[in-house]
């Protein structure tokens, strides 16, 4: 059966504990990444848990494994932040990652977000796109007659390719130069 962790219990004190922290505290957080982790894995290998409870139950255990980070990971703690890792079997690449997530969730305006400007692809995208899709083309397309058809598929579809269809197939126009009529 899984076991389930009200969020709610688990109080909020822990949010903003300076590095000096008595060992009671430092041990009732302990408690709580590991009864979030454990939830955490047990919610990863069923499927009762929706994805809500999944993205709140990351959120809690990403809040507490930073607390946790901050007071064990500072000069002067000799190392303690993968000892404990270690200890209640957390991978440091997860946990880190979990800091890393609440931090930028702390700091939205730090991360890269894109500007929304959509730009043309350049050739050397276009060639990197189809080195991805040519192991899928070299399975599908093995005739002539199937590339012939994928070409006219893709002059039917696509709404920027310059080609017509002649006597001897299809003809495709190199592209133009800015300001030039198209």
């Amino acid at each position: 059966m899984l076991a389930t962790v009200d969020t709610e219990e688990i109080t909020t004190e822990t949010q903003c504990l300076a590095p000096a922290v008595d060992q009671a505290s430092e041990a009732k957080l302990s408690g709580e990444i590991t009864a979030l982790w454990s939830a955490h894995q047990d919610g990863k290998a069923t499927a009762k848990r929706t994805r809500h409870e999944l993205k709140e139950l990351r959120r809690s255990l990403a809040e507490r494994l930073h607390t946790m980070k901050t007071l064990l990971a500072h000069t002067g703690r000799g190392g303690q932040w993968t000892s404990y890792l270690k200890a209640h079997r957390i991978p440091r690449t997860s946990a880190d990652r979990y800091v890393r997530d609440h931090e930028e969730s702390l700091n939205p305006g730090s991360t890269k977000r894109p500007s929304g400007a959509i730009t043309d692809p350049t050739e050397d995208d276009v060639k990197k796109f189809f080195q991805r899709i040519l192991p899928r083309l070299r399975c599908t397309l093995t005739s002539y007659d199937a590339v012939y058809y994928f070409v006219r598929e893709m002059h039917f579809k696509l709404p920027n390719c310059n080609s017509e269809f002649t006597d001897m197939g299809i003809m495709v126009a190199g592209p133009t130069q800015e300001g030039e009529a198209q």
